[in-house]
């Protein structure tokens, strides 16, 4: 289960110049309280900034467990004890969350935020089956980009 950061970025804000690890984790369920801690730990030993979680199986009382140790602030989505994704921020991660938008059965959680003086957006994704989804304009922010997109997404290309 040994893995590391799958993206890590730089980031200039002030005078100071941080590294931020982003994780992209399919956890195949987190109900089992031995299983949760072992991933969370793993998280906290690659110094991970960011996870993005999908299949979290988790219920919105569930999800808010995860915000211990290491993690300052869950973002999640669920469906019953279906699906799920979250995102996690860590403890000294120096992103200031404005928004966040989530699906009601447990495919999508965006946040829109900044870095210092720059907005950026994040988008966790759990849609392995070509499965349709979108997020209403109404929904969104007027500033949304960048956007890192995160997650378990089968695209379907249209010729």
């Amino acid at each position: 289960m040994e893995t590391k950061p799958l993206w890590s970025l730089w980031v200039v804000f002030g005078n100071n110049m941080n590294k931020l690890n982003l994780v992209s984790y399919n956890v195949h369920a987190l109900n089992h309280p031995i299983k949760r801690k072992k991933i969370l730990n793993q998280l906290k030993k690659l110094q991970c900034s960011i996870a993005l979680l999908q299949e979290t199986h988790l219920t919105d009382t569930e999800h808010k467990k995860i915000k211990r140790e290491w993690v300052n602030q869950v973002f999640y989505a669920s469906y019953g004890k279906r699906r799920g994704v979250a995102i996690l921020i860590g403890k000294g991660t120096p992103i200031k969350v404005e928004k966040d938008i989530k699906d009601n059965t447990g495919r999508y959680v965006l946040i829109v935020g900044s870095i210092g003086d720059m907005t950026i957006s994040i988008l966790n994704v759990y849609a392995p089956m070509l499965i349709t989804f979108s997020i209403s304009k109404e929904k969104l922010p007027p500033r949304v980009w960048p956007m890192l997109l995160f997650g378990q997404v089968t695209l379907k290309a249209i010729l």
